[in-house]
């Protein structure tokens, strides 16, 4: 048997759920392979940055003082090289952070690209 990275994640059918799969674009996974080509074994893992949550005080909510903290913190990480990120919020946050570009996966995290 030999380890091996995946392109993408077509081989991956019916061995997982697809609502269940990583975006290929912020994940990868290797597989185990047997000899005759079947997938034995799969390990995902992240290859996007978290962003911590953001808090600005109450005064200053209803300004640009949030977005201006979140587009600092993004040019910083992109400056590294990073291109997706990860961040983790309630969900009566949603609307504000898909304004701010990222994408809900439904698990109370958010996605984007920098």
């Amino acid at each position: 048997m030999k380890i091996e990275q995946l392109e993408d994640y077509s081989e991956l059918e019916g061995l997982i759920d697809p609502a269940k799969l990583p975006n290929p674009g912020m994940s990868k996974c290797f597989v185990l392979r047997a000899e005759d080509g079947t997938i034995k074994g799969y390990q995902f893992i992240q290859t996007t940055l978290n962003i911590e949550p953001l808090w600005v005080a109450p005064e200053v909510r209803n300004t640009t003082a949030a977005y201006r903290l979140f587009k600092a913190a993004c040019l910083h990480l992109k400056d590294m090289g990073q291109t997706n990120i990860l961040t983790h919020s309630p969900l009566e946050n949603k609307d504000y952070l898909v304004r701010l570009g990222l994408h809900p996966t439904g698990l109370e995290a958010f996605t984007g690209e920098i």
